[in-house]
């Protein structure tokens, strides 16, 4: 009879926490998320686009092989595009895109002039099907991508690039990161 009180009191306790409470306070839950804005798990992209996040719905690579003839002689490229989508019925379809061909991937690709034997894309779209005038469509002047692991189901990295809209308005995209499988 006497443990009727304790088992009330432990039952009474147990009750009152829930699986959502954490041992860390909030605030530094946050400052956590902020030190390391490009982490992401397998499957996902995510960026700053001019200082608004974007996290895609759906993350796709696919690798294929080229093979084109330059002065009769044939010469083969591989070919990795990496897309992250938000797709909107009712609002813009948001879409990112890199594109690597390359006749082998490096760690670090930049737009610039390092890396000659690697043709390099970025492109950034917000395409709304209820007002087609309203698109937006970039494609990169400059950008990095930043290769941290790649065989050959995986590809996961970093990215940043910029360009400028049909209106000359910068569109920056920074923070980026990706992880995905290969198909």
């Amino acid at each position: 009879m006497r443990f009727y009180p304790l088992i009330l009191l432990s039952l009474l306790l147990f009750s009152a926490c829930s699986q959502d409470d954490s041992m860390v306070p909030e605030q530094e839950e946050e400052q956590e998320e902020e030190t390391n804005p490009t982490e992401c798990e397998e499957g996902c992209m995510t960026a700053l686009i001019n200082d608004t996040e974007f996290e895609a719905s759906v993350t796709t690579a696919v690798a294929s092989e080229i093979t084109f003839l330059i002065d009769s002689v044939p010469f083969t490229s591989n070919q990795l595009q990496i897309t992250g989508t938000i797709p909107g019925l009712f609002t813009e379809t948001k879409t990112i895109s890199l594109l690597f061909a390359c006749s082998e991937l490096g760690f670090a690709l930049s737009l610039d002039d390092t890396n000659p034997e690697c043709g390099l894309d970025f492109q950034y779209s917000e395409v709304s099907f209820l007002d087609p005038s309203s698109t937006l469509f970039i494609v990169a002047s400059s950008g990095e991508v930043l290769i941290e692991e790649i065989d050959d189901q995986r590809i996961k990295g970093t990215f940043s690039f910029s360009g400028v809209d049909e209106n000359d308005v910068e569109i920056t995209i920074t923070n980026g990161a990706f992880d995905a499988a290969i198909n």
